[in-house]
């Protein structure tokens, strides 16, 4: 029997992330975009409340932190996250006595999936060639990475070699503007993609020449259905109802 738990996970496991071409644009560092990520699963993991007639989620800071462990964030730090989608308009945040509560905005409903009408190459348009540094020291040229490139070269799991040469390849093509955005796909790909999940992962080299950000995920076990996030959360509040029409009788 399918259950309305089995049907949200099985959406949220297989078709479920935020799209990052807008999520640049907007702003967001990689940090918020794990966080928004998490919440628009909320009806798989958050507590349902009614707040003047509308449904809103429960989403305790602890949890937050906890399900982002990787992140090492603090409450207080979950907090200002909450504080700045809501101001990015992404979310609509309310106090319930000491409750932390959300709902998805309809702004934040376009930021859900992959899709954009814009190719990422736009990004990169118009900004300049992140230089690199020489030093005159014994004839010798010493690099200095740029964050954007630390960041994503800390994250690329395996393949760890040559990075001088991977950050040649990212200063020629420009990389350091789509710097979140790369990092971003990268743990889209560790945690969705069945290939990186095998561990059959290219060099960084050859993700950044190929462009490998622009192919679509590979998720696992893409059999799920395609089912929107306004038909789930329909779908939970519709359950939350019925079984509160049970209680009450």
């Amino acid at each position: 029997m399918v259950t309305l738990t089995s049907r949200l996970e099985a959406w949220v496991k297989y078709n479920l992330y935020i799209n990052q071409v807008m999520a640049v644009k907007l702003g967001m560092n990689v940090n918020q975009s794990l966080v928004f990520d998490l919440l628009t699963r909320s009806p798989i993991w958050a507590t349902p409340i009614e707040i003047d007639g509308e449904y809103y989620w429960w989403v305790s800071r602890q949890s937050i932190c906890r399900e982002l462990e990787l992140l090492k964030m603090k409450p207080d730090t979950a907090y200002r996250h909450l504080k700045a989608l809501a101001d990015l308009k992404l979310i609509e945040y309310k106090k319930e006595g000491l409750k932390d509560c959300i709902a998805i905005t309809e702004l934040g409903k376009s930021y859900v999936g992959n899709k954009s009408e814009e190719s990422r190459k736009q990004i990169r348009e118009g900004s300049e060639i992140i230089p690199i540094y020489p030093t005159s020291s014994n004839n010798t040229t010493s690099i200095l990475y740029t964050p954007g490139f630390e960041k994503f070269w800390d994250v690329y799991p395996k393949h760890k070699t040559d990075k001088k040469g991977v950050f040649k390849k990212w200063n020629k093509q420009n990389l350091e503007p789509m710097a979140d955005e790369l990092v971003a796909d990268v743990l889209l790909r560790i945690n969705e993609s069945e290939k990186w999940g095998k561990g059959i992962i290219v060099h960084p080299r050859k993700y950044l020449e190929e462009e490998r950000w622009t192919e679509p995920l590979d998720k696992k076990n893409n059999k799920a259905g395609e089912e929107s996030f306004e038909d789930l959360h329909k779908l939970a509040v519709s359950y939350m109802q019925e079984k509160k029409t049970i209680e009450v009788a």
